[in-house]
């Protein structure tokens, strides 16, 4: 689905009228035998409605609400540890407060739902399913959730990405795979193993655009793999049931696209496409 946005202003008296309209030009994006999406996922940030608690009760109301779709559940304590200055000027880590997440999951399922205090994602596992699938679920999971989270507002939206690229040589640079484009720079593209590139940008006010490029190694790659993750974020404020949701989902998954179309070069193009992979590489 691309976009296209047209604005008109006029004058009236002492006050200036702006309008704005957007366009719609319904183009599916390529569906590849071969998709290079390692995980994607979407989470909302959201306040509760005045008066709204997490209480004790609220697990076990979630799992049993959302028990069809995904009967097995477990919970998920994550330690986090931040950096702290003594008196005498020493650095050392000190731990955080646990936070804890609900997981939602269903084997038969390529999605797999979390749940927090203040949070509400969904990722996919295994082989990507497709964007109308992915919002579909999205859409309908958290329609379902709000019955037992009551959020009120829902302040951040992120949708990302992660692609991963089995590399097939051990020096092989980022430009068997990438050229350049707005978000990936020149200098990127012969850098030696090791690289590490993370931009972020300011696209509007209160959303930001995340692209990261990077190495991986997992123990049945001879050589890793290149990573790309491009993360769409949206800071602005909505309700949460705001009927325009899905069109901000739209356009979020738009912005994604737009970054890895115009980052992959040939070579990714026929891998994508399932062709022979020493003749692309």
């Amino acid at each position: 689905m691309r976009f296209s946005y047209l604005q008109r202003s006029c004058r009236s008296g002492n006050h200036v009228v702006r309008a704005e309209f957007r366009l719609l030009d319904p183009v599916p994006h390529p569906s590849f035998p071969n998709p290079t999406i390692q995980e994607a996922l979407c989470e909302f940030h959201f306040q509760g409605k005045p008066g709204s608690m997490w209480t004790p009760a609220k697990p076990g109301a979630l799992a049993n609400l959302l028990r069809n779709s995904y009967p097995e559940f477990e919970t998920v304590t994550e330690q986090g540890f931040q950096i702290a200055i003594g008196s005498d000027g020493m650095v050392a880590p000190a731990p955080m407060v646990p936070q804890f997440r609900l997981r939602f999951s269903n084997p038969e399922s390529v999605f797999l739902l979390q749940i927090a205090q203040s949070t509400f994602s969904v990722h996919t596992v295994g082989r990507y399913p497709g964007w109308p699938a992915f919002k579909a679920e999205l859409l309908r999971a958290w329609e379902a959730a709000t019955e037992v989270l009551a959020p009120n507002l829902i302040t951040r939206i992120g949708l990302r990405y992660i692609n991963r690229v089995p590399r097939l040589s051990q020096g092989e640079p980022p430009r068997a795979w990438l050229k350049s484009s707005r978000n990936i720079p020149e200098a990127l593209l012969d850098s030696l193993p090791g690289y590490v590139f993370r931009m972020e940008v300011a696209t509007a006010e209160a959303e930001r655009s995340v692209t990261t490029v990077t190495t991986d190694q997992r123990p049945s790659e001879k050589f890793g793999a290149l990573m790309l993750d491009i993360d769409r974020v949206s800071q602005r404020l909505i309700q949460a049931g705001d009927a325009q949701l899905p069109d901000i989902l739209e356009r979020l998954h738009e912005d994604v696209w737009q970054v890895f179309d115009q980052a992959k070069n040939e070579n990714l193009e026929a891998y994508l496409k399932g062709e022979n992979r020493d003749t692309a590489a």
